[in-house]
């Protein structure tokens, strides 16, 4: 994941993906938030949460 992404959102405003992700209500504000969580380190290992069915 990259810290660029929500400038990345910035620049391509319009393109109809884009748009959705930002029509997201607290979009920029929560992503922002788990960019700052996940470079402390606070994050899930995929393997413990995985279901084995």
């Amino acid at each position: 994941m990259s810290a660029n992404f929500g400038a990345y959102l910035d620049d391509r405003e319009g393109n109809d993906s884009t748009e959705e992700l930002l029509s997201i209500p607290n979009f920029k504000e929560d992503f922002q938030k788990a960019l700052q969580d996940f470079e402390k380190g606070n994050v899930v290992s995929f393997k413990s949460i995985r279901r084995h069915v």
